[in-house]
């Protein structure tokens, strides 16, 4: 059984499916293959297998796609849970670009161990992915006035910041010098957003158009499918182009949407770095985006294990980028000129921050085994280390996220004793 949570990632996964010609079900409404027990592969709506769990037959092996969703408590957790019930030898796996969750819960309620795959920056050097540029604003937009709700900035706040005449012509005008008339995605605040920015666009004689989940499928997926084919320049959409979409001849984004969020920043500019031969993607982050979160393709430690909600905003020290004053653009911290006009970027001293304390040594072999192992967080099982790895990685209290940790996992394994 494959789960995936939206319309375009199921049919993405059966068109795969059917170029190899697995024979596959799928469970979804009006789907086009039906569910058939004796079919060795079916995929699922997660929403919609939530409610037929009883005439379906339990799976041996579950791949769950985006799965930084299946969190505990959530609909896929209530599938998993059940089909554990009728199958304990049941095997699962989850795959996403992005294993972590704005809330700050882990996903180890859900799996026992995070495999890394190649990172961002191997995939494009190796081809798999497109290289890039990043151009932002010398002055982002300020969102300081902006309020949070579930760690991110409140949606009717920031449309009201981002939905501005003055913000959109911006947009169209970088759009005008960087892409002109090649095929890109506005990540736009609000549906009403997305249908402003396209209209904007129109008028501008480019051929755009706004995509959202209000739409009845015919006309969305005719929305989706004129800009697959190249009769579109624009499109515009507010959440529903994120996770998953996938059109290698899609140029570049238009970042309109400010986000707290790591992970909905990296799908977003996932989509643009889907490969096509000669390609190099244009990334115009008009909100600050790669400010608050680094850039697409740099080293990041990712872990299964949650953590407390005190530990979600970033110390500005871990994001390493330089943007150029003169064009824009945006680039990594070790580069001494810019790489689009050659401009030489001023290197400031760095100001040292003097506070009293103690160093602790750490036995250098112990150090060894915390820095090598891919998943150093899983392998740590006592409260000293687990509060030495987060006392390396700046956390503001290591103590309570290490208590944190432990307290998750024998949660969890009392969930799996009871059942």
């Amino acid at each position: 059984m494959i789960l995936a949570h939206r319309k375009e990632l199921l049919h993405q996964i059966s068109d795969t499916l059917a170029d190899f010609d697995v024979l596959h079900g799928i469970v979804a409404p009006g789907a086009k293959y039906a569910y058939r027990a004796h079919h060795p592969v079916h995929v699922a709506s997660v929403f919609t297998i939530v409610h037929r769990l009883k005439w379906v037959v339990a799976p041996d092996y579950v791949i769950i796609d985006e799965a930084h969703h299946a969190i505990a408590g959530s609909t896929w957790s209530k599938a998993l849970d059940h089909w554990r019930l009728l199958n304990p030898k049941m095997r699962l796996i989850g795959v996403t670009a992005t294993p972590e969750r704005l809330s700050g819960e882990g996903l180890d309620d859900t799996f026992d161990t995070l495999l890394m795959g190649p990172s961002v920056k191997e995939l494009i050097r190796d081809s798999y992915l497109a290289p890039y540029r990043i151009f932002a604003p010398p002055v982002a937009i300020d969102t300081s006035g902006l309020h949070r709700r579930a760690g991110d900035f409140i949606r009717a706040e920031a449309a009201a910041l981002m939905d501005k005449p003055k913000i959109t012509g911006d947009a169209i005008e970088h759009y005008r010098r960087h892409l002109n008339g090649a095929p890109v995605v506005a990540f736009c605040v609000s549906i009403e957003h997305a249908h402003h920015v396209a209209e904007n666009f129109r008028q501008e004689g480019y051929r755009a158009a706004a995509v959202d989940g209000t739409m009845k499928d015919r006309e969305r997926t005719g929305i989706v499918q004129d800009f697959t084919a190249g009769r579109l320049n624009v499109m515009t959409s507010c959440d529903l182009v994120s996770e998953g979409f996938d059109v290698p001849g899609m140029m570049g984004c238009i970042n309109l949407r400010p986000t707290e969020s790591l992970a909905m920043c990296l799908q977003q500019w996932g989509r643009t770095l889907r490969y096509q031969d000669g390609k190099t993607a244009i990334l115009l982050d008009h909100v600050g985006n790669s400010a608050r979160h680094g850039l697409p393709d740099q080293d990041r430690q990712w872990s299964l294990a949650g953590r407390p909600k005190s530990d979600n905003r970033r110390d500005e020290d871990d994001i390493s980028i330089r943007q150029c004053g003169a064009c824009g653009r945006v680039c990594g911290v070790a580069s001494r000129n810019c790489p689009e006009c050659g401009a030489e970027f001023e290197i400031k001293a760095r100001k040292i921050q003097e506070v009293a304390g103690t160093l602790e040594e750490i036995e250098q072999q112990r150090q060894q085994e915390i820095y090598t192992r891919k998943n150093e967080v899983f392998s740590a099982r006592d409260i000293e280390t687990l509060t030495q790895i987060g006392r390396m990685r700046g956390m503001n209290n290591p103590v309570g996220w290490a208590g944190h940790v432990l307290a998750a996992r024998a949660k969890k394994a009392l969930k799996r004793n009871n059942l």
